[in-house]
Parts: structure tokens; sequence; C-alpha cells
């Protein structure tokens, strides 16, 4: 698990992200705060602590996974413009990768919730978008929390569709759509306070087929 350290994530915007946008990525910093025990600070130029750069040095809208410890003394989150689409979705999305979490459909028991189609996705878009991750990292990852299909980090019916048709397909019983949450779910907070022990805010107890925290953290957490 590459957590922040002391649960606190320097984040720097960088001069190409138009005035405009940025107090969209202030608002989900500020949304992150109050909804974990995490603190998202706005760096100062001179500050020279490890960060996120929210940058467009390259196109589309992407992170990377976790406190990533990069030589630079930075690391990378790309917000291309059309990254500002579709209210704070992306922003959200983005900052919970770069906060450790990888998307919904990446699970490794994801096969018992939706189908992927990998002969309809783009090829280079499979690996990291995708594949799944294994049985021992994703119990980790995803912490005693059920798959969740309104999570924000599951991606939509035909995302990354070589040719149109549905990539991602839903075989619960669930009736809504996927992939179109604006802001995260009961168990995207859940799962961001379990990760970084944030013991006084909400922890999914309540949600069916979680495992209560304590027992994760006993696990995964302290020396058994």
């Amino acid at each position: 698990m590459r957590r922040w350290p002391n649960n606190t994530v320097l984040v720097k915007i960088d001069a190409g992200i138009p005035q405009d946008k940025r107090h969209h990525i202030y608002t989900v910093m500020d949304s992150i705060n109050a909804l974990s025990c995490l603190k998202m600070v706005n760096a100062s130029e001179g500050d020279s602590g490890y960060h996120i750069l929210v940058n467009t040095f390259k196109p589309g809208c992407w992170s990377m996974v976790g406190h990533t410890g990069s030589d630079k003394g930075w690391q990378s989150l790309n917000m291309g413009p059309t990254c500002f689409s579709n209210g704070n979705r992306v922003i959200h999305h983005e900052l919970l990768h770069a906060l450790g979490f990888f998307h919904m459909q990446s699970r490794h028991d994801r096969d018992k919730f939706v189908k992927v189609y990998k002969d309809r996705v783009v090829p280079q878009n499979w690996e990291a978008n995708f594949k799944k991750k294994g049985e021992d990292e994703g119990t980790v990852l995803w912490l005693g929390l059920p798959y969740d299909y309104n999570s924000i980090m599951h991606y939509s019916t035909n995302a990354f569709s070589l040719n149109g048709k549905i990539t991602v397909e839903v075989l619960g019983k669930f009736s809504g759509e996927i992939g179109i949450t604006r802001v995260p779910s009961r168990g995207d907070v859940a799962g961001l306070n379990r990760l970084y022990e944030c013991w006084d805010h909400y922890l999914g107890d309540d949600i069916p087929g979680a495992t209560p925290y304590k027992q994760i953290h006993q696990k995964y957490f302290k020396e058994n």
C-alpha cells in the first residue's frame, strides 16, 4: 500500500492549468479533506516537499497510483482540456488514483459482477485500465468492502471501446448506470478512510457485505 506519509498530500498546480479550472481542483481537495482525515494542501511555489503536480504535459486524464516517491520530488497528475467536463468526476477519479486506488473493474473478483470484453477494448488501454489485480493485492486494496457499481472509480459501459460496443457489462441486479457518478460513493469514502486509518470518519461498516473495519485493520495494519 503506497500511502502518503502522515496523511498529508501536497498539491501544486502547474501554470499550464487555466485559472478558471483551478477552483474545481481546490473544491475536490476540500471535499476529500472534509470526508476523511487526510490533509490535501495547496502547496506554494517555494514548498520543496514531495507533491502531486497537476499538469497538462500530455494528452488525456491520468495519474500515478499512490505515493510513488519519484526521485523528481513530485509525481504527475495529468489533466488535459477535456478532463474538466462532466462536473468534477474526473478530478475526483484522478485524485483517488493518486491517493492509492485502482479502477473498480480491476478488482480480482470483478467477474462475479461485470463482464469485460477484452476484444472490444482499445489495446493500449487494456493493461492500465481493465487488467485484474491479483487476489492478494486486491484484498488489501479494497480493504473488505464489496464491489461497488456506484464507485467513482468505475468505468462506463462503453469505456475505451474499439468498435462502439459495450466493453463493461453489468452482471448483477444493479439497475443504475455505471461510470457516471460525479461524487465519491459511500464505498469510495469508506475505502479512503479505511486505507488511511481515519477511525473518526465513515468506515462503511453498515454497507451490506462489508467486513468490519476493525477486523481488516487487525489483519493488514497491525502485527497478528
